[in-house]
């Protein structure tokens, strides 16, 4: 086919042998963009048809008919022309065909020419060994990609799921989710997001879409994971390379979990078991021991993803973490299990989801998910359960940080799996304490000592700078406060105290242009340290609604000591705002002759607010940029 008219891309006849059973489908898709798709869009899915057809427990394919058109240089990382593939997902077919913007094709590309190159990446549960996918750099746009694929899956724990709308400026016209189930195996589905969007049900079990404009990403929005459709499916009973499984529940899916995957791999040396109850002979409390016992796990061993075992979901031996010094998130939490074991102290394996954006499990349908392990200690000394992470070298006993915290994770328990919430760490809790000095000249210039206070979430976001060089953190605190003009830190040193958890910094610095000179005034900025300079973009029709997911609580108090001869002129009227997005408080006033005081407070609030809202919540924090850009001035 070499050439094909500008109305029509395609007319292409497969033939899909499914058992005895083939279809014959004639395909016409028109190369014309609609307007209203080409809106924000860097590529248009003209059709993306899925079709799921498992045959029994020990077998599952998936085909592919994707036709994309490219309409810039972003668009490209749209195509998504590529497999992933291991021993249990086997590549048996792949194909790409590239059309000019007059619909003549320019190249085909069959599987022989797609790069094949390792998948294995940082932080997962499960990772596919391998991926190809196809290269190309286009000479001008638009190009029109028709991809087709058919995988055949062994491992039918690892089921795909719909979700049409695959990224920000990506139009979609038509995109088609099928499964056929000819197994004797009960599939469960599930529905999300479906709200707003006119989501075909054709039958049982097939779901499509179409016209569907390009999302425009916003500031501060949720994920598309939240707000736009997504079908689930998961198989009751199922293989696992192998391996079965059960799946009618999380409670079922976690006992196969503990009884498949934990039950044989927490064996250790005797003369480490001797080791870990030596040092740990003298405590008094459990608590007292799983601290000795995650300072001694954090001090022999380190992080390096380790893609074995179950579909990368069984963690290694706790022995031969131990004998190698390292292991991934699954092999390092197991180790530190079977360490506690050995001194009495409960712990569960708990499958998550890592990262700072907080990414909840499912708690009303069980499937293999999470890209992440850690554990927790059940009402250690009959108090609080105790979560630990346990990939950190430096995190305190106990705390999460900002990777796993306040989210829903699967806790594995012998009796079954169960979801709980990690802890969570309240905006009253993330505060940054401020407290400076700042000793202003008559030319401008000025010098500074501070001492800055994290705990909380602030104490996971500052938390980079525990194990930094010194030249790293100059270059942090010079990247941290760019705004004061040519600022040098002069010293600085770190306090972490890891039973609060609290971080505190100190820094000594010179501003040689920290106030500007007009005649015999100097212009100066009150709010030194602490300050936004950046506005939230303006959206004229704000379509998604408002996700501010960690609160927090900045207080700011400085001195501005001013030298013989220098006296206030004018200073920023006081302020205050309290809404419903938080709370802002600044206050600057003369202390005697040569003194002048700041106090500055801002609380944000975690929670998510209307599309409607976005205008008063922008107004907020147009009005904290406003108020800490604020002048006084200084008669000389």
């Amino acid at each position: 086919m070499k050439n094909i008219s500008r109305l029509v891309l395609a007319s292409l006849l497969f033939c899909n042998t499914w058992g005895s059973q083939a279809q014959t489908t004639s395909k016409f898709i028109s190369l014309t963009t609609p307007k209203d798709l080409k809106v924000n869009a860097n590529s248009v899915v003209r059709q993306h048809d899925v079709t799921l057809y498992i045959k029994d427990v020990d077998q599952a394919i998936v085909e592919t008919d994707r036709i994309i058109t490219v309409l810039n240089d972003l668009g490209m990382r749209d195509v998504n022309a590529a497999k992933s593939y291991s021993d249990n997902f086997q590549i048996k077919d792949l194909r790409a065909v590239i059309y000019d913007a007059l619909g003549n094709e320019i190249k085909t590309i069959k599987e022989k020419d797609f790069r094949d190159v390792s998948a294995v990446s940082d932080f997962s549960l499960y990772e596919d060994n391998r991926v190809k996918y196809m290269e190309y750099t286009p000479r001008s746009y638009p190009i029109t990609v028709h991809f087709t694929a058919k995988v055949e899956i062994s491992s039918t724990a690892f089921l795909p799921r719909w979700m049409p709308m695959e990224d920000f400026y990506v139009g979609v016209e038509s995109s088609t989710f099928r499964v056929l189930n000819d197994s004797e195996i009960n599939l469960k589905t599930k529905e999300e997001n479906f709200e707003g969007y006119e989501v075909a049900v054709d039958g049982k079990n097939k779901w499509s879409i179409s016209n569907v404009p390009a999302l425009k990403k916003e500031a501060y929005q949720p994920s598309l994971s939240k707000t736009t459709p997504i079908v689930k499916v998961a198989l009751e009973v199922f293989k696992m390379e192998g391996v079965g499984g059960a799946n009618k529940d999380w409670k079922q899916f976690g006992k196969w979990m503990h009884d498949e995957l934990l039950s044989d791999v927490q064996e250790l040396p005797q003369n480490v078991k001797d080791e870990i109850k030596s040092l740990t002979a003298g405590a008094n409390t459990d608590r007292e021991k799983a601290e000795i016992v995650y300072q001694f796990m954090q001090d022999r061993s380190r992080y390096i993803s380790v893609q074995v075992g179950i579909g990368g979901w069984k963690p290694i031996d706790a022995s031969e973490v131990h004998n190698m010094a390292y292991g991934d998130c699954k092999g390092l939490s197991n180790y530190t299990m079977a360490l506690l074991k050995e001194v009495g102290v409960d712990a569960n394996y708990v499958g998550i989801y890592g990262g700072s954006s907080i990414i909840n499990f499912d708690t009303e349908f069980s499937m293999p998910e999470g890209n992440h392990a850690i554990i927790m200690l059940p009402q250690l000394d009959g108090q609080d359960d105790v979560w630990l992470e346990c990939t950190s070298k430096t995190n305190p006993f106990g705390f999460l940080g900002g990777f796993t915290d306040d989210r829903d994770a699967l806790v594995i328990t012998p009796e079954g799996g169960k979801i709980m919430h990690t802890t969570a760490y309240p905006g009253d809790l993330s505060k940054q304490l401020t407290v400076a000095t700042v000793s202003l000249k008559p030319d401008g210039s000025a010098a500074a000592e501070l001492e800055m206070t994290t705990t909380g979430v602030q104490y996971a976001w500052r938390s980079d700078v525990i194990d930094n060089t010194a030249i790293d953190t100059k270059s942090n605190y010079m990247e941290r406060w760019s705004h004061l003009n040519g600022m040098t830190v002069m010293g600085s040193g770190i306090n972490n105290n890891k039973k609060i958890p609290e971080l505190r910094e100190k820094v000594e610095m010179n501003i040689e242009r920290y106030a500007s000179k007009t005649g015999n005034l100097l212009l100066f900025h009150p709010v030194v340290f602490n300050r936004n300079t950046s506005e939230p973009p303006v959206y004229d029709n704000r379509y998604f609604d408002v996700e501010i997911q960690r609160g927090y609580v900045d207080i700011d108090q400085y001195t501005i000591a001013l030298e013989p001869g220098m006296v206030v002129d004018a200073l920023p009227e006081p302020v205050e705002i309290i809404n419903k997005f938080g709370t802002y408080q600044l206050t600057v006033s003369a202390k005697g002759e040569n003194e002048i005081e700041v106090k500055r407070f801002l609380k944000m609030e975690s929670g998510t607010f209307k599309s409607t809202e976005y205008a008063d919540f922008r107004k907020f924090r147009s009005d904290i940029v406003k108020h800490d850009n604020a002048r006084g001035v200084i008669k000389l």
